[in-house]
């Protein structure tokens, strides 16, 4: 698709919107080297590569990648398409890291939430909910629970509910796009319009926008440039959790930019 392609609002919308009974995991590397590899739709005979062109890839997802190969090999795969500077790999994922010790709770599947047998997290594809989830045939708290017949025991107050979420963390997915150039953005969060424009902004301005991995408290964020404070030029941007340089400021290919700010570490209950 290019900006003359007849039809392409339409064209583009028939092609993203894949409906909601294909195959259960989502491959996202996996689907981006079968579509870029030699043989492929997009590979270096289609046209799609362009030598000297910046190469993105997008993933939008709502579960962990469940691609069949090591991340180091995607890593190669896709390090090899073009020159350094030239790619990387954007995603737009579940960033919301799993309670230590405690599964998912995915509102969107069947079957998730307390009691839930697999409760989501590493249970695989949702389809497994339907056919032998004990939290709809066979949860001893709605057939035999003592703590609803005959519980002898001390009430030790309210039990804090789950963390709501709208999929799966996306563990590699947010590892691999920090190898590779990408901006990772929260699916669960933000403005899909505004999401788009950060994506198309990073896409072709590689050192324009960093990403950080926490949120920063107010007043704390110092970047330096090879050592230098920076006092202006950037701005922070709270919709994607970017920090976004003015492109007649932006850092060198070569400059080293390190991003430092204080953020609230949530504590275990």
């Amino acid at each position: 698709m290019t900006k003359d392609t007849a039809g392409l609002e339409d064209l583009l919308e028939s092609s993203i919107v894949a409906g909601t009974m294909g195959y259960p995991e989502e491959m996202g590397q996996e689907y981006a080297k079968l579509a870029l590899e030699p043989g492929g739709p997009l590979d270096a005979s289609s046209g799609f590569q362009r030598e000297n062109s910046f190469l993105s890839v997008i993933i939008v997802s709502d579960e962990e990648d469940a691609s069949p190969l090591d991340d180091e090999v995607y890593y190669d795969f896709f390090v090899s398409l073009k020159e350094d500077k030239l790619f990387a790999l954007h995603t737009v994922i579940d960033t919301t890291e799993p309670e230590p010790g405690g599964g998912v709770t995915n509102p969107w599947l069947p079957g998730s939430g307390p009691g839930a047998g697999g409760g989501g997290g590493g249970g695989g594809p949702g389809w497994r909910f339907h056919t032998g989830d004990t939290g709809h045939t066979g949860d001893t708290g709605h057939t035999g629970d003592t703590g609803h017949t005959g519980d002898t025991s001390v009430d030790t107050g309210p039990v804090a509910p789950p963390i709501r979420r709208c999929g799966m963390y996306g563990g590699r997915y947010i590892s691999q796009a920090a190898l590779l150039s990408g901006t990772t953005l929260n699916i669960c969060e933000g403005a899909w319009g505004d999401y788009v424009g950060i994506l198309a902004e990073d896409s072709f301005n590689p050192n324009l926008i960093f990403p950080l991995s926490r949120i920063p408290m107010d007043g704390s964020i110092v970047i330096k440039s090879d050592g230098i404070i920076l006092k202006a030029g950037w701005v922070y941007d709270d919709v994607g959790n970017v920090v976004t340089f003015d492109p007649s400021q932006a850092p060198g290919e070569d400059e080293l930019v390190q991003i430092t700010y204080d953020y609230i570490e949530e504590c275990e209950r």
